[in-house]
């Protein structure tokens, strides 16, 4: 998600790198843009939750039967969509995930800087409440707290996406965590936390890191040469395959569905 004015810089990057890597890239903005393309939410582009409430409506309206998980970023979230594969790769999308960083003020919550991921059995629980003010309101606030308060509604909680006491999801760039006292001991993510131990160093993030936050665009392509070029020789292993979507259908595929429905129902 993202507004006109960043467009054509961060989204584009994004567009240029780890977008290029999703079965499906919907880019969405407060107004339309069809060179780019960028659906139009029509919201306050500084009321982030309002938009996002939109957004997460149209895919629901529009996606919610073509995918298994569904990956809300902001413009300058990067993510190494492989490990965040693998990650879902373990869990079932027919049953209800909420993927995240999760935060515990105001009850667990899930950040929304690092990206935020539903299962479809999640979205479609969502998906209804989002048109019924009394069952996820657009109140402006925010946006992460927000979008808990409504799957929690229908009885969805964040759940633990550590690697053991490694985090996966991460609200800050990098080299905020792997300098040690980057992130002064009396900034709010040390009270915000839910994990202990949770350190600076190596031994901050996962080896299979999801994501990172605050990445400028420039950055972006760094971390992708970084992670899909460079690397020492002899060192280079390849991984076993991920396992195949289970739930991805082509444009293919449903028309197919459709012409075989018609002839059932066009038969004598």
């Amino acid at each position: 998600m993202t507004n006109p004015n960043n467009l054509k810089v961060k989204a584009q990057a994004i567009k240029e790198t780890w977008g290029a890597k999703c079965n499906k890239a919907v880019y969405m903005s407060s107004v339309a843009d069809s060179s780019f393309p960028a659906v139009g939410l029509g919201a306050d582009g500084e009321k982030l939750w309002p938009k996002a409430r939109k957004a997460w409506y149209h895919i629901y309206e529009n996606y919610a039967d073509d995918y298994d998980w569904f990956l809300k970023s902001d413009d300058d979230t990067f993510v190494i969509v492989e490990n965040l594969r693998y990650f879902a790769s373990k869990l079932n999308a027919n049953e209800p995930h909420y993927l995240g960083r999760r935060f515990k003020p105001q009850g667990d919550y899930n950040s929304v800087g690092a990206g935020y991921v539903v299962s479809r059995a999640a979205l479609k629980k969502l998906g209804p409440t989002l048109k019924d003010e009394g069952g996820c309101p657009s109140t402006s606030g925010a946006e992460d707290a927000q979008m808990t308060i409504c799957l929690h509604r229908v009885g969805i909680e964040p759940d633990d996406t550590r690697d053991g006491v490694r985090e996966r999801f991460n609200p800050f760039p990098l080299s905020h965590r792997l300098v040690p006292a980057s992130v002064p001991r009396d900034f709010w993510y040390w009270r915000y936390i839910t994990s202990k131990p949770n350190t600076d160093g190596p031994d901050c993030c996962s080896d299979l890191t999801i994501s990172f936050h605050f990445i400028s665009p420039n950055q972006m392509h760094v971390l992708y040469f970084y992670i899909y070029h460079l690397h020492p020789y002899g060192w280079f292993k390849a991984d076993a395959d991920l396992p195949k979507p289970k739930f991805v259908r082509s444009v293919e595929q449903k028309v197919k569905v459709k012409v075989e429905q018609v002839s059932k129902d066009t038969q004598p």
